[in-house]
């Protein structure tokens, strides 16, 4: 009898994807935002930020403004994006053609050695199946 190991797909959590990309770009955004109050040459981002997030704007208020929406927008598009990677994973879960065969045993044994210890990996392994236990007087 062969044991089997199929490799299931990896499932993303819409919310911790969220609070990621919106962490992301909510340091992004106050970045860019004192950059631009420091004299830097980010006008032209925050101009393109102010056309997209109100009250947003090269001043201590806007930037308060542009970290929430910041957050806000990036937290929703990670919901979103996790959301339907989730919901298309579902839909192509099909059984693999190739399962990775772990080990080999035979059920007729009581004792199958799977890993014989040698060399520098010197741990046996040992599959004990069906035990009988004696208890004594």
């Amino acid at each position: 009898m062969k044991i089997y190991q199929i490799p299931r797909p990896r499932v993303i959590r819409p919310a911790y994807l969220g609070v990621s990309l919106g962490a992301f770009w909510g340091l992004a955004v106050l970045a860019l935002t004192l950059i631009a109050m420091a004299g830097g040459g980010t006008r032209g981002l925050v101009a393109i930020l102010q056309s997209i997030y109100p009250w947003y704007g090269a001043s201590p208020g806007g930037l308060l403004a542009g970290v929430f929406w910041g957050f806000l927008s990036a937290y929703l598009f990670g919901m979103l994006l996790g959301i339907a990677y989730t919901w298309l994973l579902r839909f192509s879960r099909k059984t693999p053609d190739k399962a990775l065969a772990l080990f080999e045993i035979d059920p007729h044994k009581k004792v199958n050695i799977i890993q014989e210890g040698s060399g520098t990996h010197p741990y046996t392994i040992v599959f004990v199946a069906n035990p009988q236990l004696e208890v004594g007087n």
